[in-house]
């Protein structure tokens, strides 16, 4: 195409869900491994370790290959970053580390007793108020369903089942009587 046009075509593909730090150039982009097999060249753009700075990688089929380079975002343009290693991937759900301080207090860890005593009661509650409440907290809906499993498993709280199609399950601390009817019974 290039003897002829005297023109490029690029197409810009995104990435592949997960981490891209492991992967290969060529197997980063989504979808179909005969996109990949299809094109010239692959050059992706990583982030590195260092905020603001990306490892530019690509594989080529018909060039000499191409060493990873890093570049640094000085607004309004990217620039080589030399003094940057390429092999210093971002390795994604790292989280970087803040530095505690000496007299600060940690939040305890939730556990299956903790989530109970925090978000579960001796009268039942719909689970999904249950998990409204520990979203607001902070948690996760994995984390909370992980930790009502927990708590379930080892007694420390309890799955009312419904009676009634209409009836939603509830939690408590303790266990469903077996004469319960809903609540709107007396």
């Amino acid at each position: 195409m290039w003897e002829t046009t005297r023109a490029a075509f690029v197409v810009v593909h995104h990435a592949s869900k997960g981490i891209q730090a492991g992967k290969q150039v060529t197997d980063v982009g989504a979808g179909a491994g005969a996109q990949s097999r299809a094109t010239d060249s692959h050059i992706v753009l990583r982030p590195h370790e260092e905020d603001n700075a990306v490892v530019v990688e690509a594989a080529v089929r018909s060039f000499a290959p191409v060493k990873p380079v890093c570049l640094r975002w000085e607004y309004p343009i990217w620039t080589l970053a030399p003094e940057l290693d390429p092999e210093q991937l971002r390795q994604e759900g790292r989280k970087k580390r803040v530095k505690e301080q000496p007299d600060a207090e940690q939040e305890p860890a939730w556990t299956p007793q903790r989530f109970a005593d925090s978000f579960i009661a001796e009268h039942p509650s719909e689970k999904a108020l249950v998990m409204d409440k520990a979203k607001l907290a902070g948690l996760s809906v994995r984390q909370a369903d992980s930790l009502i499993r927990l708590a379930v498993d080892q007694g420390i709280a309890y799955r009312w089942e419904p009676f009634r199609r209409t009836e939603k399950l509830r939690l408590a601390t303790v266990p469903q009587p077996l004469t319960d009817m809903g609540e709107n019974d007396a």
